[in-house]
């Protein structure tokens, strides 16, 4: 398992908080519409994609200039 450092935990964290505010707000539609599960998924996937690749820059850059 990789090492994580603080910055990238952190990210992490702020990223579940985004995503489950973001499923909060969506729970009337959902249960009105069952298609916004689907919708919120693919939102949500985003989301994760572009943290992984924010957790690599920050892997990256941290091995570059050690504080």
């Amino acid at each position: 398992m990789p090492k994580l450092d603080r910055r990238t935990i952190v990210l992490w964290v702020i990223t579940a908080a985004v995503i489950g505010s973001f499923y909060a707000s969506l729970n009337d539609a959902i249960r009105h519409n069952f298609l916004f599960v689907i919708y919120g998924a693919l939102v949500g996937a985003w989301i994760f994609v572009l943290t992984g690749i924010a957790s690599v820059h920050i892997k990256k850059e941290t091995k570059q200039n050690p504080s």
